[in-house]
């Protein structure tokens, strides 16, 4: 008797096929709001904090950035497309709405010099950190003494 190679990558790709099917009718967004959120990257060098999110799809002039109180918040929303008049969805993973991420940095910022871009959908946000919340290093002098 032989038995073939049995691989769980190929149960696991059948079962996804038959949820597939089982759900071709709905037309509604397969994603909750609830846990949809902006995946963010936070990181910091001597002088600048750094805050990544992707945003494809976004108009750049719709995205929100606030900072208040060491706290900077992204929000957007994601609008629904109208359907042309006989255009019909059969299946559709985009999830529409209002998105919201919020991040502490701190209060050692300048918020009057922060700074965004987009660049096909990666949004940068740099964030000046005060001088006195720049890491100095500071040389101890070697001062010869002498034993009595």
């Amino acid at each position: 008797m032989s038995f073939g190679e049995i691989s769980p990558f190929q149960t696991i790709e059948a079962l996804r096929e038959h949820l597939a099917r089982s759900f071709e009718e709905n037309t509604e967004c397969t994603c909750s709001i609830s846990n949809w959120y902006l995946p963010i990257e936070v990181s910091e060098d001597e002088s600048n904090f750094y805050v990544r999110t992707l945003v494809p799809g976004l108009d750049p002039n719709k995205i929100n950035i606030e900072v208040e109180n060491g706290i900077v918040t992204i929000s957007a929303e994601f609008i629904k497309r109208e359907l042309n008049e006989n255009e019909k969805i059969h299946i559709s993973d985009f999830c529409y709405g209002k998105l919201k991420r919020s991040v502490k940095i701190g209060t050692n910022i300048e918020s009057d010099n922060i700074s965004a871009t987009d660049k096909q959908g990666l949004l940068n946000i740099t964030i000046p950190k005060t001088a006195k919340a720049v890491r100095k290093n500071i040389e101890i002098k070697n001062l010869e003494w002498k034993l009595a």
